[in-house]
Order: C-alpha cells, then sequence, then structure tokens
C-alpha cells in the first residue's frame, strides 16, 4: 500500500494529465455531434472487429446448432418460393424475387445496446457489400431497425429501441396507422402515437409496417396490442405495443434495399 501511495506521489503530474485528457475528451463528445458522431462510428467498428473475432472463434463451437437454423430458415424461404409459383403475377408479394423491389441482405449482428435510451446495433455489412444509411434492418419474426451509418465493412443501426426512431405502423385490422415510439425502459415495449381516437383498435390487434413506409414493405410484423386508454380530452389514443422481436437474443437480420425508395422520394419532395 506504501508503495502505491509513493508512486501516486512521484508521478503525481502525469495522472492529473491523463485524469484532464479523459475529463476534455468525455466533454467534446459529450456536448458536440460531430465529434459525438465521429466516437460512436470508431467505436463501433472497433468493437465490431474485436467482436467479430470472437464470433469467429465461437461459432466454430456452434456449427450444428447454426446449421440448424440455417435449414430452417432456407426452408421457410423454400416454401414461400415453391408457393410463389403457384401464384399469378398481380398476386406476387412485394418480397418476392420475382418483383425485385425489395433486396433482402442477411447480416450479423456483432454488437449491441438494449439498455439504455439511445440503442444501436452493429452489424458486420457495410458499403462494400452495398449498405447505405436508411435502409430498413428486419429481425426472423419482425422490424430491428434503420442503419444509421455505414462503414466499408460494418453498419451501425438505430433500433426501435431508440428515442429518435419513429416508424409508420399500421393495424393490420384497420389499417388506420400511427407512429411507432419507444422512450424506454422495457425493451419488450413500444409505444403507438398519434392513433386517432376515431378509429377503431382492440388489444390483440396486430400491428404491421405501414404502406406509408418507404424503409420497410408493407405487413411486415410489429408486434400486438398489450393496453390502450383514452380520456375524454384526448386526441390520441395511448396505445402500449408488445413486440413480437425479441431484441435482446436476436443475432440475424436481414437489412432491407427498397430499390424504389429513392424514386419515391423524389415524387414526394415535388409536393413540397
Amino acid at each position: 500500500m506504501q508503495n502505491l501511495i509513493l508512486l501516486f506521489l512521484r508521478y503525481n503530474h502525469f495522472f492529473v494529465f491523463l485524469l484532464l485528457e479523459i475529463l476534455c475528451l468525455f466533454l467534446i463528445v459529450r456536448y458536440n455531434g460531430s465529434q459525438r458522431d465521429i466516437w460512436l462510428n470508431s467505436s463501433s467498428i472497433l468493437t465490431g472487429n474485436i467482436t467479430n473475432t470472437f464470433d469467429t472463434w465461437t461459432d466454430y463451437f456452434n456449427l450444428r446448432e447454426e446449421a440448424f437454423k440455417l435449414a430452417t430458415e432456407n426452408a421457410k424461404l423454400k416454401e414461400k418460393l415453391y408457393n410463389l409459383q403457384k401464384i399469378s403475377p398481380s398476386n406476387i408479394d412485394s418480397l418476392a424475387i420475382a418483383n425485385q423491389q425489395y433486396l433482402l441482405i442477411p447480416a450479423k449482428i456483432t454488437s449491441k445496446s438494449i439498455n439504455v435510451l439511445d440503442n444501436y446495433f452493429t452489424l458486420n455489412r457495410g458499403r462494400k457489400h452495398g449498405i447505405q444509411p436508411d435502409m430498413g434492418v428486419i429481425g426472423k419474426t419482425g422490424i430491428i431497425g434503420i442503419v444509421k451509418s455505414s462503414s466499408e465493412d460494418f453498419s451501425r443501426v438505430l433500433t426501435i429501441l431508440h428515442r429518435q426512431s419513429s416508424i409508420v405502423a399500421a393495424n393490420k385490422r384497420t389499417n388506420a396507422f400511427g407512429t411507432l415510439k419507444w422512450n424506454g425502459p422495457d425493451y419488450r415495449f413500444a409505444k403507438l402515437e398519434a392513433y386517432s381516437r376515431h378509429e377503431l383498435i382492440e388489444v390483440g390487434d396486430t400491428i404491421v409496417t405501414s404502406e406509408y413506409s418507404n424503409h420497410f414493405p408493407e405487413g411486415v410484423m410489429i408486434g400486438t396490442v398489450k393496453e390502450k386508454s383514452l380520456s375524454k380530452s384526448d386526441y390520441f389514443y395511448n396505445i402500449t405495443i408488445a413486440l413480437i422481436n425479441n431484441l435482446h437474443t436476436e443475432k440475424h437480420v436481414y437489412i432491407i434495399d427498397n430499390t424504389s425508395r429513392q424514386k419515391q422520394l423524389v415524387v414526394e419532395s415535388e409536393d413540397e
């Protein structure tokens, strides 16, 4: 203990300098948006590389389980393909290969957060794989979020568990829509805001992506209505959605390239 105290006394100037450097770095990142984005992207690339290397080794010991999961997914995709062969072109779903409006790029989550107010995922796909900002991301059962930024090899996803996330969502039964928002703290639930009191909605109703979204195909599963309330003075319902995706355990995702998105944005901008 005495030696430790002597060490601090001998190098006190260095430790004070180091402490001030850390404080300055924290203040710069905390109160400057551009520097914060640089820090987040840099840390994502670093953690992504480290996690990706670690996962390469751990996946080796889980090949049997992963092979089973991939085989199950492949079977489901083949079933869809076989069923589509029996459907006329006018009825082909927008996710079908023949339509080509939506291209799905498989990716793996290399790092994630779900326990803070602003949660991100890092994926092992980047610009060289065709990933660009504003692409939608879905899991096996529902939506994950939207690509915020991408480097050459990795991309950073602003998940639905983020205060800035705002996704148009609709009641599958009535087509009435609102905005999916999350303010914490439970990763299992989100809010459906701006849903008019004049529209029908019941506990148990299925909530999906809306036809007005340019990030996701229409009808991608989001969750079900868990609770709803409305006071006499309210114009909108207060709705809680039980999310179908468990973002805590999600590992593999699909990045959606909407090939018609830019055309849609051009048309919409002409009206402004």
